[in-house]
This record gives C-alpha cells, structure tokens and sequence, in this order.
C-alpha cells in the first residue's frame, strides 16, 4: 500500500477553500452562552476533564482493569471487566482501602484512590509511593500496606510479577522487600553519587530509555533481577544554583556533552533472595546498551547494544546463569539506527523484529543469525507506534498470536498523519486493516490476544476508549467523548492540509482560522514550529497541549499555523537522513521558508506580521529562521539549543556525530555566531534548573545580542526544569507571550 498524499490540485482546492471554517459541535440553543477560554481554564481540572479517559491494565487471566473518573466517583478506584461476558464490577472497595491508609497518613491521606505506578502479573497488587515511602494495595482485602518507613527516599519501586516482592531504589542501591512483612534485603552495595545500581544515569533517562527511572528487570518466574550498573565519575558535570535557601546552594548533574565521555555500563543478574551478581559480559564495539529484555522462560535475556556512531545494533542473548552474552545478529543503517521494542522471540526459534532497512520502519520474521525468514509488510508506509506505551515501550507490533498465526501492528498507512491497527499473517501475506475511524489509534491486546482495548482520537474528535474483538468488532464503550463539555467552549479546530516545498516534498500542516473568517482581511500569522527528526507536529489526533493558546490569540485576531519540516514528518529514513550532519540547519531552513512563502502568497496573511515560535527544538528553529532571515516581525524562543555542543552525546551525536568528526556541520548550526544578525523583536525564555538543554544556551546568545546591541526581551524561571510545568509558571509564560504578540506582531 501507498500513502494517499493530498494532489497539487486538493491543496489548491484547500487554499481556496479555507473560509470555511472547521467549528466544535455546537451546543443546543438553551445551552446557554460559550465558555471563553482563559489561561486559567487551560490550567484548570475542567480542561483535563475534557480529553482525561480512564487508566487500564490487563490482567494475565486477560481480565481489564480500569479506573474510576473523577466524574464516576467520588473516592476514585477501579473496576474490573470480563470482556467475554460482559461483566464489569469493582475490583476494590476505594472507601475501605483509603480508611488503612489513613491510619499510617492520617490528615495527609488523599481523598481519591488513584491508578497505581505498578501491577502484579495477576493484577491484584498495586504498588504506590506516598512521602517518598512504598505500600502495596492488596485488591482482594481492599487494604494498603506499608513496606518501607525511613528517612532516605525511596524511588522507582517495582512490584514482581508473582506479587510477593516489590523492589526499589535507595541511595543508588537495589532493594527489595517482601509484601507479606520482613526485613527489607539490599541486593547491591557501593552505590554513590557517581555509580548507580539500578539506576538510570541521565543521558540513558532522557534519551534512551524514554524518561523511566529504573534501569532494572525483574525476571519472569520473579526469582531474580537484571539491572544496569553505571559509573559516571568521568562524565561532564553541570552546577545549577538553588536560590531558595539563604545561602544559596549548589546542585551538581553529571550530563555527557557531545562528543564527550558517557556513562560507563554494564549488566547484572542478582538473586532476589540475595547472592552475588553475575556480571554478563557483551562482547564487541558498543556504546549504548538500549534494551534489556528477559526470555519468557527466564532463562536468559535478549539485549540490544548500540554504536557510538549509532549506526549498527547488535542484538545478543545473555544466559540467566552464566557465560558471556552470544551474539545473535546486527544491522547497520544509513544516518542512524532508530532501536525499539519490536524484538519477540517466536515458538520456532525466529525472531519478530522491526527493520527500516528498506528506507521505512516494517516488521519481518528473522532467523538467530539475522537472516530474513519473510517479510510481513512493505510498502511506502511505516509501522509506528503511536505513543510509548507501558514502562516506555516503543512498540509498533501490538500483539503476536502464533496459534492464529498473526501479528497485530500499529501502522503510518494509510496517512503518515494516522495509527491505525493491523493484522498480518505469519506466514507472509497481505494485511488486513482493522480500525476504520479516521486519526489515531493506541492499541493494548489482552494476555490472550483475543481483545483490545482501543484509546482513538483525531484532529477534530476528542479522545474515546474502547473495547473490541482481535477481528476489529466493538464490544463497549469504555469512555465516550465528552461532547457535553465540548458544546460548552467557545473552541474553534483547525484544518489539515499539506504545503510543497519548492522541490516538491508535500508536508504536513494545519491552521486555525476564526468562525468569523474573512479571506479578504489581512490577518498576521504566528507559525509554531518544532523540527527534530521523526518528530511531527502535525497529526491526526486530538491536540490537548497548545491548541488552546491558540484559541486566546484568535480572539485577538491572529490566524496560528503548524507545519513540519521533512525531517521532522518521519515518513521514511530517507527524509528523517535529510538533516544528517546539519540538523536544524539549512534542509530546515529551506523546508520552512517555503512554508513562509505559501503563507505570503495566500490573500488572506499579512506578509509583515509573521510571527514564530517554538520550544526547545522548536526554540532554535525560532533562532535559526530570526538569524538567517527577515521573514518574521516577533518571535518567542523556550528553551533552545544554540551550540549542539552544548547539548548532550546520544541525541546530538545520532544525526550530527562528533564535534571533532563533523566541524563544518557544528559551525553552521552554531546560532551563537549568528546572533549578531537577528532580525525582528524577540523573547527569549529558559528556566534556571533545565537540566535537559542547559541554561548556557541561552546565556552564550544573550552574550553575543549583547556584544551586537540588539534588544531583546528574556524571561527567566528560577529552578524551573525544562517543561516550565508548574501551574503558576504556565499561566505566567503564557500571559507574556500573549502580551509580547500584542505589542510586537
């Protein structure tokens, strides 16, 4: 199958089309008066409520768990479906578990019981953090127990899959506990500032295993736990300066700068009952140990090892008990490897495993040694996951049922904007698709591969969750749309539609016009920009983050407007490669400027109030457009990288390599020499603890601004991180960037 990319002549349609308006459903005409949106209600409980479904769990007996709302219950907890029959009852009594929590919490017990960070395979334990200590619920008795009670924070607790044991982190040490009482067993020792036992260093956190904490496993048969020491002693260090005290105080973070030194890693196996840790030895040139994953039978681990230039993974297979680690295969791609959790060993020795070495992300049947056995997709599209999913998994192969003979597959087809489910024979032959609505589709399969549950939403539908059959056929209705707080807001959608570049590359945008819309006015434009490769701004799918800012500056008469550059659109390897060695640098330059062009040319924008801006990446595509071109009057910059040296080794290194290996593309993305050139009025904001991009990107720019006498406008978060996302900070940074677009665009 091929994508089905809008013609030349549908987007000339769209551009001569765009007065009308896409508009919210429209409440009855007793409804009352609109909801306007304030920057208030975007931080309130009302606008979680509007796009908020409940949590789920599968249990191994292929059960659902899932949660309460706030609008179900008044105390919270969570209920239990039979997807056979149909049946759905509590699966605890949330009033009698609270009341034993009360008794250890007392006036600090909350007043909901909430979705747990942790099950048991059999989903009827639960694992929970309150005041930095760790309690198990018991569903069946519907009572909390408290495992540990001490002054040293706890984290990143993980409950066995047999139930009986939780383990977690303590001054960078393992541990675990028994549920049912005992003294607590330390598995690990030595842990320091420096070498971390099961803990995540931060470049493995951030980059690699997608912000989860825990660098540990516990094994199947729960018997024992594999996990990651890391010695980082040799890694750059950063100081941040907490200003809360009255002598303010120093907080160190060990982060790798490009071309740095990285943490240095290894691998364990540890009884959970206690013993010595077997070290695994990895053979071969290898950087980054990206994936951990235990066999099935426990037996052994199936590992993922990534090159510093991160061009070649090897996959091998470590023996629970003892031996070094066998190589089973590797690949080597073009640019860089994209690694994930698409690895299943099957029933016949192969290997499930996802490849992009025909130029797109596609899943194949691998023999042991890495030869391909058959291919299962192909095609001009890729399988995606929509999102990560449980503990972080990037998995585009949804479910695998070897007795059906089929795999389930979430997939860029028939639209890269989409996720829609598939199933495709094992043995080899065409997929059959089985979601229908248009927009995006996260998929969870029952133990059993006989259900699913479906969280779908689209650009112009609010998110939904349901239950259905592996054939495709809706069961229940889990959650349905909040229609009725919808009709509430005065809340206008905005349109999909696709720009060409000026050689051709159709890309994906979007733009929200007011119902009011006049083709004939001059309306300025704000574009909101991202840009890193294989990160697409523009989806089909419900747009809870920054579409309601957008709302405010509608009513003050600004059209908003989305677009990715190729790189970013992620449709094939090819596009993503397009900014290998030079990311965001002129490929995007040149992507966007042909988008500001389009915008000039159309009868309805004001070619001399553009506006950009963006956060993080999307903070230096606003540098780099206002450094290298006239095109905008205003923009706003959050948080940017300003010199890829700055940041960190594994992000920077996968498409710009080294320093020392690529100078010519680090100068010409280096905005800092460029800041003497800026072109229209901007702000500029970072927060003082972002421990991902580092305040002195945006320190390094001022000081060039400064050296040029160009002003500029700067707002500065004391010991904020990156995301800025505490409320009060929110609704600051975004009052001043309405008010800085009404005084300068």
């Amino acid at each position: 199958m091929r994508n089905k990319l809008l013609s030349a002549s549908t987007i000339a349609l769209l551009s001569a089309t765009l007065a009308s308006a896409c508009r919210a459903p429209q409440s009855s005409p007793d409804s009352g008066p609109k909801t306007a949106i304030s920057m208030e209600w975007i931080q309130s409980a009302e606008r979680r409520a509007l796009s908020a479904l409940p949590s789920t769990h599968w249990r191994a007996d292929s059960k659902l768990l899932i949660s309460k709302l706030s609008s179900e219950s008044e105390v919270g907890g969570f209920d239990l479906l039979d997807p056979a029959s149909g049946e759905r009852k509590p699966a605890v009594n949330a009033e009698r578990a609270l009341a034993t929590l009360e008794r250890e919490l007392g006036e600090d017990t909350p007043t909901k019981l909430a979705w747990p960070s942790g099950w048991d395979r059999a989903g009827v334990r639960a694992v929970y953090m309150f005041q930095d200590d760790i309690y198990v619920l018991d569903t069946l008795a519907s009572k909390f127990m408290r495992l540990t009670e001490t002054d040293a924070e706890e984290s990143s607790a993980r409950i066995a899959p047999d139930g009986q044991m939780v383990a977690f982190i303590r001054d960078n040490d393992l541990f675990v506990v028994a549920v049912n009482g005992g003294a607590e067993r330390q598995l690990t020792s030595g842990g320091t500032e420096d070498l971390l036992n099961g803990k995540l260093p931060w470049v493995y956190w951030e980059e690699i295993y997608g912000r989860s904490d825990a660098g540990y496993w516990w094994s199947p048969d729960s018997k024992s736990l594999a996990y990651m020491q890391s010695d980082e002693s040799q890694v750059d260090l950063m100081h941040y300066v907490d200003h809360r005290t009255t002598v303010p105080t120093l907080i160190k973070q060990r982060y790798p700068k490009a071309g740095g030194v990285n943490p240095s890693v290894k691998l364990g196996v540890v009884p959970a009952a206690g013993g010595d840790t077997r070290w695994i030895e990895v053979p071969g040139e290898w950087e980054y140990l990206v994936r951990v994953h235990w066999t099935p039978d426990a037996s052994g681990l199936l590992l993922q090892t990534l090159s510093r230039d991160q061009e070649r993974i090897q996959v091998l297979h470590a023996g629970a008990a003892n031996g070094p680690a066998r190589p089973l295969f590797s690949e080597t791609q073009s640019g860089w490897f994209n690694f994930g959790d698409d690895l299943r060993p099957l029933a016949d020795g192969n290997f499930l495993w996802r490849s992009e070495r025909s130029g797109y992300a596609h899943l194949y049947v691998v023999a042991s040694d890495g030869q391909v056995e058959r291919t299962l997709t192909s095609g001009e599209w890729a399988c995606k996951a929509s999102e990560l999913g449980a503990d972080w998994q990037d998995r585009a192969a949804c479910a695998v049922d070897e007795a059906g003979g089929k795999v389930y597959f979430t997939a860029q087809n028939p639209s890269s904007l989409e996720r829609q489910l598939f199933a495709a024979p094992l043995a080899g032959g065409e997929p059959v698709r089985l979601t229908q609505r248009k927009g995006t589709h996260r998929i969870s399969f029952s133990p059993n591969g006989q259900f699913y549950v479906d969280n779908h939403s689209a650009l112009h539908e609010l998110p939904s969750l349901s239950l259905h059959r592996a054939d495709g056929t809706m069961t229940v209705a889990l959650s349905e749309q909040r229609l009725d707080l919808l009709a509430k807001l005065d809340l206008e959608l905005p349109e999909l539609f696709e720009i060409e570049t000026s050689d051709g590359f159709p890309r994906p945008a979007k733009l929200l016009k007011p119902a009011d819309f006049d083709p004939n006015r001059r309306y300025p434009v704000i574009l909101h920009v991202y840009g890193g490769p294989a990160a697409p701004m523009v989806q089909d799918r419900w747009d809870s983050r920054r579409n309601y800012f957008d709302q405010i500056m509608l009513r003050h008469g600004y059209l908003t407007m989305v677009v990715d550059n190729r790189s970013a659109t992620g449709r094939s390897k090819a596009t993503e490669n397009s900014s290998l060695l030079d990311v965001m640098g002129d490929g995007e330059l040149s992507d966007i400027q042909d988008a500001v062009a389009w915008i000039k040319r159309q009868s309805w924008a004001d070619p001399d109030r553009l506006g950009i801006w963006g956060w993080s990446g999307g903070g230096t595509h606003t540098l780099l457009h206002m450094t290298r071109s006239d095109s905008f009057k205003a923009g706003v910059s959050v948080a940017p990288v300003t010199d890829w040296k700055y940041y960190d080794t594994r992000y920077t290194e996968f498409s710009m390599r080294t320093p020392e290996a690529n100078p010519d593309g680090y100068a010409n993305t280096n905005l800092v020499q460029r800041a003497g050139d800026l072109s229209g009025r901007l702000l500029l904001v970072h927060g003082t603890y972002d421990d991902n991009v580092h305040p002195q990107n945006s320190w390094k720019f001022v000081d060039a601004l400064i050296d040029a006498n160009i002003q500029f406008e700067m707002l500065i978060y004391p010991m904020r991180k990156h995301g800025i996302s505490d409320r009060a900070a929110q609704i600051h940074l975004f009052t001043s960037m309405e008010d800085f677009w009404l005084r300068n665009l």
